[in-house]
């Protein structure tokens, strides 16, 4: 009888480490590694509340103002491949975004595999679209109320070195990442509601912790901030 209890009380000290123990360490290593990047951003806030790009998300985040822009930041640990991928591993990103940048139309930057040489190196793919597979295009473009496509904006944005900036932010061994994509003003409501607001995001993979250190981190603001001005000058809104 009191093997048995002594196997029961063990079992649930396992069960309780890996359902409550363990996140909670989790959430506050994500919180302390948040607050010590906080100091980058001016009225910086780390918490769960809304976000003005994404405003249903219940992460941890941290949000402030770099350079003039609003930037909303978090980890994530996500599958970075298309919807889809059968080979789906999840990975640990942190994600940044400056809400409100200025632009017209949606574009991609994404680092992946396209050669179907098993031993070639990922490459930059930039695509003028929504999303990086291409499939809001189109019919759907126009249901979603997608600005009409600019057949130029892919080589002013290559001629300004956005595919170069992107690369600059460097890799992990995963392909997909890093992932920088702008996402404009959409009236899928078509006048009902504002338009949604638009943001410019960048995905970069990240060691197990979920949180990069602060150089990192004033890395990633400054190539952002680097890449606004260029959608803005190159990717104008009509």
């Amino acid at each position: 009888m009191g093997v048995e209890i002594v196997a029961v009380l063990a079992a649930l000290g396992v069960v309780g480490y890996f359902v409550v123990a363990r996140p909670r360490a989790r959430k506050a290593r994500l919180r302390a590694g948040l607050d010590a990047l906080a100091p980058l951003l001016a009225a910086p806030v780390v918490d769960t509340g809304r976000l003005t790009s994404t405003p249903a998300t219940g992460h941890l985040h941290l949000r402030g103002g770099y350079h003039g822009f609003h930037v909303e930041a978090w980890p994530e640990r996500a599958d970075p491949g298309p919807p889809g991928n059968e080979s789906s591993i999840p990975v640990d990103q942190f994600v940044v975004r400056i809400v409100g940048a200025h632009g017209g139309r949606p574009w991609n930057c994404q680092r992946r595999r396209v050669s179907l040489n098993p031993f070639a190196e990922d490459e930059y793919v930039l695509v003028t679209t929504l999303d990086a597979e291409q499939f809001l295009t189109g019919t759907f473009g126009n249901f979603l109320g997608l600005p009409a496509p600019d057949p130029q904006l892919e080589h002013r944005l290559r001629a300004a070195g956005l595919v170069g900036a992107v690369a600059s932010l460097g890799h992990g061994n995963r392909s997909y990442l890093p992932h920088v994509r702008f996402v404009p003003p959409i009236d899928a409501m078509r006048g009902l509601r504002p338009p949604s607001t638009s943001w410019l995001e960048c995905r970069v993979q990240v060691e197990q912790g979920g949180v990069p250190g602060a150089e990192r981190f004033r890395q990633l603001l400054d190539c952002m901030v680097h890449v606004v001005h260029v959608n803005a000058r190159e990717n104008p809104a009509a």
